[in-house]
């Protein structure tokens, strides 16, 4: 893509700029990762609202309620599993290795 430079006089040179695709994508990715870190630093900066730490709070909960959630899902099919094989053995005695 060529671009020339508007603010040259034309009875001069002219400047002429090429821009490759590839490489205006580079410099947006890179344009986009720094203004995201600026953004992230200045967030940092700033004291944070009540309102931020109750966010902060209810989803420390939710996280907990999901892993304990899941943990008592995986114990009751461990037990259930376990119930299953007790009442598949026919004998009155039982043996432990």
């Amino acid at each position: 893509m060529l671009d020339y430079n508007r603010g040259v006089n034309i009875h001069e040179d002219q400047q002429m700029i090429l821009f490759f695709e590839r490489l205006l994508e580079r410099v947006a990715a890179i344009a986009s990762i720094k203004n995201a870190f600026k953004a992230y630093k200045w967030r940092q900066s700033r004291p944070q609202l009540p309102i931020y730490e109750i966010i902060e709070k209810r989803a420390a909960n939710c996280i907990q309620s999901i892993w304990s959630d899941w943990k008592i899902k995986k114990r009751m099919i461990a037990l259930q599993s376990m119930k299953h094989h007790i009442d598949r053995i026919d004998s009155n005695v039982l043996y432990i290795e």
